[in-house]
């Protein structure tokens, strides 16, 4: 059993690295859709609606993205976008400026769609980041190895970076990296009493 676990850990850790990899394009393109009105950017959006009889919107299906709205032709691309806005919130009467033909749900909960779109810039940046520093700390470790460790003073155990058989990544280098030595204390030295004294025991003669 140890056998064969030791063949698939190599092979499912290539297939969750390529899996973390993937991910992370999507996020970019997610998050740069609509920054770029070019292929492949024209493609992506992040919701599409039927904005027929509203006044202001696009004649039939409108695409948002992460910084605006655009129209679509007849491949459904985005076509006609307005100008770059981070964190475009998806609240149709303040984006067409108009309450015609509005569903009454964006009147009722305004402020949820607004904050819930607006949020989620925030959190795919967040989500890329952090995706971005576990694929930079995987694929920089082709073998588990412990670091050693080295005792300096007072007892205590530091990581040593040395003797680790690959570079650091940048963000798990910021996290071990060992504290700062300090000095040793003295130790306080407490006069013993004569009773106490032990005398040396001479050399026979």
């Amino acid at each position: 059993m140890p056998r064969k676990a030791s063949v698939f850990r190599p092979i499912l850790s290539l297939c969750a690295l390529i899996l973390l990899a993937g991910s992370i394009v999507l996020l970019f393109l997610l998050i740069l859709a609509g920054a770029f009105d070019k292929y492949p950017l024209n493609r992506i959006f992040f919701l599409q609606a039927d904005t027929n009889g509203i006044p202001n919107a696009p004649q039939g299906i409108a695409h948002w993205t992460l910084y605006n709205h655009c129209s679509t032709n007849s491949n459904g691309l985005n076509i006609n976008c307005i100008p770059n806005k981070a964190a475009y919130p998806i609240v149709p009467q303040d984006n067409f400026h108009t309450r015609t033909n509005i569903p009454n749900d964006f009147f009722k909960r305004r402020n949820t769609f607004f904050y819930l779109s607006r949020f989620a810039f925030a959190f795919y940046l967040i989500d890329i980041f952090f995706a971005s520093g576990v694929y930079n700390g995987s694929a920089c470790i082709p073998e588990r190895r412990p670091f050693r460790t080295r005792r300096s003073q007072g007892n205590v155990l530091h990581l040593d970076h040395s003797s680790a058989p690959f570079p650091l990544p940048p963000l798990l280098h910021f996290i071990l990296r060992p504290p700062p030595p300090h000095p040793p204390r003295p130790a306080p030295l407490i006069p013993l009493p004569p009773w106490a004294v032990i005398p040396s025991p001479r050399p026979p003669p």
